[in-house]
């Protein structure tokens, strides 16, 4: 071990902090009610909403299933016991089954005994992680994975998290209590790292830990650097921790871990998937009678079955399901032998079509067999719609969407009822949809899911769905309402991802929105649906309706919303159609309908007049006190550049009457560079010169943070950070950024902006004449195109 004071990272070792550092961090064990305030502070710091998520996805197996692991064949409970080997790699085809293996395992009384052979006296840790392409950037990424075992661990050793974090720990330490409500940890890769690296510097002092991760081939980076991380780990452990991993049989994985001990998962199910095809079969009431009375026949369906799966449980898993459902809405055969046994050729028939591979079974169960693939068409998109807003503003929440959304925005829902209601009709009352309503929609949604993509689509519990209904009971209708629907398995997604399916699900919603009538050749647009969703979820809730004033509560909502909103913008305008159209007419009415129900929703102060959730979200409230507001809805579609709204709203104005405060223009240039650790989008010139088109001025002042400025003054400020910052060289990685924001500028100049200007100046950033600043700027970054 080597003693660490700093941030480097010794290679060969693991870092401990030196005897100095042991004894500050010594005297804070002392206070021990302030003890776990800070120690949970740190828990929560690591933590992220989706942490638990996909473990708890995965499917459970009884205990019966895979007892060849407990084989020497297998070499696993070998493995368990070794002191020499620290690295096990569990590998096979994709749908194999090996996240449910790795659950399992990760779970079982045979595994922790076997392991406490190996760690003899010492107490034994574990973590398991499981990283998912189809969820969130933290469930697929190197920081996710350090962060939720570093919680996990920290959390099973309190007493060694002063240890793994020694300066931090110090750092916040000594923090009031109002400091540290302020501050927020950043964990970027290095520090996390670094932190697990010391946990372990202490804890194999003393213990023995075990990791089990699932789906490195799942990993959004470079594989060969999560082989690295986990190879020094193990190496510099002194052989007092072990590593489970599983993956596809890819090259940079069959080249690591070639001489570890490992197997094939698909050489040893067949077991397993022989069990799962016979007993999942027989549930059904018709296929029953056949393992009844012809039990010879049914066992070779079944065995054909299970050759046809190879290995792999996920296409066993659909194909049985298919099977079934094909069965039930069969007419049932007579009680005679005869009759059971046409009805098992007919089935067999039905099974010797399914196609072998994934691939081609998706295909065949989507377009061939499927009803209405316009469905799967319509969910794909609203799935990748959300995740491009989760992308784009860095909040991994907003990838999820509830099985009550799909119900809304596929138009899944049972006629005669107040969900007829539920979008077009900006008049209707705000009201919560009865369970019995809620019911229906589901079913119906199920029943077409079923009959069109049987078990390709699914759902699962959401933990992170919002805490609308407080502690009220929820229905059984309204807990199914609020699951969250995501695509059954990695294989999925990707078929699903493959230009030609999109375009093939493409096509069939063009030719659903040509059957109901229209005349555009693209009429349903995704993000525009999910905008809807988010009005509709407000306007008819399933739970109860409740007013607050914490923006907190509602911010989500609204970066949801108005990202949608920007992005459906975008939509729009690739389909060159005119504002007379329905689909523009609904975007601007969707979106008015986000500011009518926020303001039903917020509860205003008594003898506030000008309260509201908009004014809210701009500031502190010593700030707010001090700013003027005229519009703050416009302000905030400024700020997440809906420009085509923002043009309507003021058309519908006619004339904008400035009272002082910040100028529409200079929330326009707010983001002029670099959105760093920002929501917003950067600044769009075509929004620039809307405003400047509309005679909104350069110069004109108002009082900002104790300084008065001007958009022109305030724009020359954004300039100068981004200079000092570093961010102007950073984009011109991006030769598409450095024109828009270079454009900006010359708008700017274009409509009189004073060039011998001079700014406020402040300690970083002295005050220069904006003349000045340009030249610089342009000899400096080669900028031949801005304006001077």
């Amino acid at each position: 071990m080597t003693e660490h004071s700093g941030n480097h990272i010794d290679k060969g070792s693991l870092p401990t902090p030196s005897s100095e550092t042991r004894e500050r961090l010594a005297a804070t064990q002392a206070d021990t009610d302030k003890l776990a305030v800070v120690q949970d502070y740190f828990l929560q710091s690591l933590s992220f909403p989706q942490m638990h998520d996909r473990e708890h996805e995965v499917n459970k197996v009884s205990d019966k299933t895979y007892a060849w692991l407990l084989t020497d064949e297998s070499n696993f409970p070998s493995w368990l016991e070794d002191r020499n080997e620290q690295i096990y790699w569990i590998n096979g085809k994709p749908g194999c089954g090996k996240s449910t293996l790795m659950r399992f395992v990760s779970q079982q009384n045979f595994t922790m005994q076997r392991l406490k052979v190996w760690s003899g006296s010492r107490p034994l840790t574990t973590a398991s992680y499981y990283f998912w392409t189809s969820g969130t950037q933290d469930q697929r990424s190197q920081a996710g994975l350090l962060r939720s075992l570093l919680h996990q661990l920290l959390t099973q050793h309190k007493e060694l998290m002063p240890l793994s974090v020694p300066a931090l720990w110090l750092s916040v330490w000594e923090m009031s209590t109002k400091d540290r409500i302020k501050h927020s940890v950043v964990w970027d890769l290095e520090s996390l790292l670094l932190a697990l690296r010391m946990f372990l510097g202490e804890a194999v002092k003393t213990m023995s830990v075990v990791f089990f991760v699932d789906g490195l081939d799942e990993f959004d980076g470079k594989h060969d650097q999560i082989i690295t991380i986990f190879n020094d780990l193990v190496r510099d452990s002194g052989g007092f921790l072990k590593l489970c991993i599983s993956s596809r049989s890819w090259p940079v994985f069959e080249h690591a871990y070639k001489t570890k001990p490992q197997f094939k998962l698909q050489d040893f199910t067949l077991p397993d998937i022989t069990q799962f095809v016979s007993k999942t079969l027989s549930r059904e009431h018709n296929l029953r009678a056949v393992a009844r009375d012809l039990p010879k026949q049914y066992s070779e369906l079944v065995s054909s079955l299970v050759q046809k799966a190879d290995g792999v449980f996920l296409w066993a898993s659909l194909a049985v399901k298919y099977l079934c459902k094909v069965s039930h809405n069969m007419s049932a055969p007579d009680t005679s032998k005869l009759e059971i046994h046409q009805y098992l050729k007919k089935v067999i028939k039905v099974a010797e079509k399914l196609p072998n591979e994934l691939d081609d079974l998706f295909h065949w169960l989507v377009f061939l067999q499927g009803k209405d693939p316009a469905i799967v068409g319509k969910i794909a998109m609203l799935l990748k719609s959300r995740e491009q807003v989760a992308e784009f503003t860095g909040d991994q929440t907003t990838a999820i969407i509830s099985v009550w959304d799909i119900a809304i925005a596929t138009m899944h829902i049972p006629t005669g009822n107040v969900l007829q209601l539920w979008i077009d009709d900006t008049e209707s009352e705000i009201e919560q949809v009865p369970s019995s309503v809620i019911g229906q929609g589901v079913d119906l949604l199920q029943t077409t899911l079923d009959n069109t993509a049987p078990g390709l689509l699914v759902h699962h519990e959401n933990p992170d769905a919002d805490e609308e209904g407080g502690n009220e009971d929820l229905t059984s209708e309204q807990q199914l309402a609020r699951r969250k629907m995501t695509y059954a398995h990695r294989t999925i997604k990707d078929w699903l991802d493959q230009t030609e399916t999109q375009q093939k699900l493409a096509k069939a919603v063009r030719e659903q929105s040509r059957s109901e009538g229209s005349n555009n050749q693209q009429t349903w647009l995704p993000h525009l649906a999910n905008l809807g969703i988010c009005q509709a979820s407000r306007r008819l809730p399933i739970l109860r309706p409740r007013k607050g004033r914490s923006i907190n509560d509602i911010w989500p909502y609204i970066v949801l919303s108005l990202t949608h909103a920007r992005m459906a913008e975008q939509e729009l305008s690739k389909l060159e159609i005119n504002d007379s159209s329905a689909m523009y007419q609904k975007y601007i009415s969707y979106t008015t309908s986000i500011n009518d129900l926020l303001t039903w929703y917020w509860r205003k102060s008594p003898g506030k007049l000008d309260d509201s959730w908009s004014r809210n979200s701009f500031g502190t409230y010593e700030e707010r006190l001090r700013m003027i507001f005229n519009k703050p809805w416009l302000s905030i579609c400024t700020r997440f550049g809906l420009k085509t709204y923002i043009k309507v709203q003021l058309l519908q104005l006619k004339t904008w009457q400035s009272r002082g405060e910040t100028p529409l223009l200079s929330h326009a240039v707010e983001f002029l560079i670099s959105r760093k650790s920002t929501i917003y989008p950067l600044s769009d010139p075509a929004l620039v010169d809307m405003l400047l088109e509309w005679e909104f001025r350069t110069d004109e002042e108002y009082m900002f943070a104790k300084r008065r400025l001007t958009p022109w003054l305030y724009l020359l400020e954004t300039l100068q950070q981004a200079e000092r910052r570093g961010w102007i060289v950073e984009s011109a990685q991006a030769p598409d950024r450095v024109r828009a924001w270079v454009e900006v500028c010359n708008l700017f100049v274009r409509s009189g902006a004073d060039l011998n200007a001079y700014t406020v100046g402040w300690e970083k950033d002295p005050a220069i004449q904006a003349r000045a600043l340009l030249v610089m700027l342009k000899e400096k970054h080669d900028l031949v195109e801005l304006m001077i």
